[in-house]
């Protein structure tokens, strides 16, 4: 009875806290729409969130105490991290055939990457505080390192060459940051941990606009087209692949925080990266985009309803 209970308050947080993502998405919906924000401004908006608030969020999210459990953990999170990346390319690869009816590698791509920056980190934040953020900065590791090899690899059926300066992102350098300060036990005094906590809180509200400025772009009468094939796609990212993992967790005996850290950046929707690469790539940017806004949409449902099923499976906190 406990375990259910636990359950139950915890797929209630999962909804607060995507309810409270989805207004912010609404009011950059309304910011594109009445011209308050277009494309320009969301670029820009995006390059502060990559190079100063995300930064930010992880340097702080590492300002934890040096124990063995939180070693272990981050250990753990980024083993969990790999067997969800593999878990993710291993269905796409079965599910998403190569054809010419429609475009596979964007198909593919959109269900192995997850929004678990934009996402994850509010969702994480409001869950589990800095401690979840912690973890979840092996999942941002890995992330970079998969999407600038395999998924570079996947959008040029290998043509292009992997180029190390695209690997190491600011998130990715961040981490690193953050890891040091946190082995050599450094925390950062208050003069310099305030504005960087400040920075941190701005991730949410910018991230949710910028998402929001995508979705107003979106045309939702051409959905209609393609609508079983999103769908399809939408319920293998947001439901296969993280309850494929569930299932890997639940024979896990580890700390719970770090198995739901890793099942709830394995639920985010599809990774904004997806639109970029396709329009880098010259692939069909629509239809990512399209599938972005679905999967973005829909999480506020699948989310409450991945963490229900980790709590049936006994992962709960």
């Amino acid at each position: 009875m406990g375990i259910v209970r636990a359950c139950d308050i915890m797929a209630i947080t999962v909804i607060h806290q995507t309810i409270i993502l989805f207004l912010l998405i609404l009011v950059g919906v309304v910011c594109a729409k009445t011209g308050l924000l277009d494309t320009e401004k969301s670029k820009t908006l995006s390059t502060i969130l990559i190079y100063v608030v995300s930064p930010a969020v992880i340097i702080n999210g590492f300002q934890q105490e040096l124990t063995s459990a939180h070693l272990f953990g981050l250990l753990m999170s980024l083993l969990l991290s790999i067997a969800g990346y593999l878990v993710a390319v291993l269905l796409s690869k079965a599910l998403v055939r190569p054809t010419e009816s429609y475009d596979y590698a964007v198909a593919r791509f959109l269900i192995i990457f997850p929004n678990c920056a934009y996402m994850g980190i509010p969702l994480i934040s409001g869950l589990f505080g800095t401690e979840g953020v912690f973890y979840l900065s092996a999942h941002f590791a890995m992330f970079n390192l998969v999407a600038f090899t395999h998924g570079v690899l996947l959008m040029t059926q290998g043509k292009e060459k992997i180029r190390l300066h695209h690997i190491v992102s600011p998130p990715l350098i961040s981490v690193a940051v953050g890891l040091v300060l946190f082995l050599l036990r450094v925390r950062l005094p208050e003069l310099l941990s305030q504005p960087v906590g400040l920075l941190a809180g701005m991730n949410s509200p910018l991230a949710m606009l910028i998402a929001g400025v995508s979705i107003s772009k979106t045309n939702f009468a051409g959905l209609r087209k393609n609508l079983l094939r999103i769908l399809g796609i939408t319920s293998v990212k947001l439901l296969a692949v993280p309850l494929a993992l569930c299932a890997i967790c639940a024979f896990l005996p580890i700390d719970p925080i770090v198995r739901l850290t890793a099942i709830v950046a394995m639920a985010c929707p599809s990774a904004a990266l997806s639109i970029i690469f396709a329009v880098k790539y010259e692939h069909d940017d629509v239809f990512a985009s399209e599938v972005f806004t679905v999967t973005t949409l829909l999480s506020v449902a699948t989310l409450p309803l991945v963490i229900l099923v980790a709590g049936a499976m006994g992962i709960t906190v």
